[in-house]
């Protein structure tokens, strides 16, 4: 999934294909249930200063119940440019709950809690 990939590149479609329909992402700042909100999260990141998100550690589980679900958590760290600088504005971890569609796998939830 490139979920952060099309977020931070303002990419709205293919971050979208990353979401089932009713898709919902929880971060620190805001919450958003469906593509419409999910895109429009994304609009807002215009008026950002230039960042990127950084995953790593990431632990997939799959449910032993239910071949179609898994658990995702992973740590991020977020990071802006401003003033010539490269300058770290939070960390965290996601727990993503992701099921498999006919296509590929997509996060149903997303939630982004930040330690710092």
């Amino acid at each position: 999934m490139q979920v952060n990939q099309a977020f931070d590149a303002v990419d709205i479609p293919r971050f979208l294909e990353c979401f089932v329909e009713d898709g919902s992402m929880i971060g620190p700042r805001q919450t958003a249930t469906g593509h419409a909100e999910l895109a429009q999260w994304v609009e807002q990141t215009v008026s950002r200063p230039p960042h990127r998100h950084f995953t790593t550690n990431v632990v997939i589980s799959p449910d032993p119940d239910a071949p179609d679900r898994a658990t995702i958590r992973s740590h991020w760290l977020y990071v802006e440019y401003r003033d010539g600088a490269v300058v770290a504005d939070g960390m965290g971890v996601y727990e993503d709950e992701v099921i498999r569609t006919a296509s590929r796998w997509r996060v149903k939830r997303r939630l982004a809690i930040r330690d710092f």
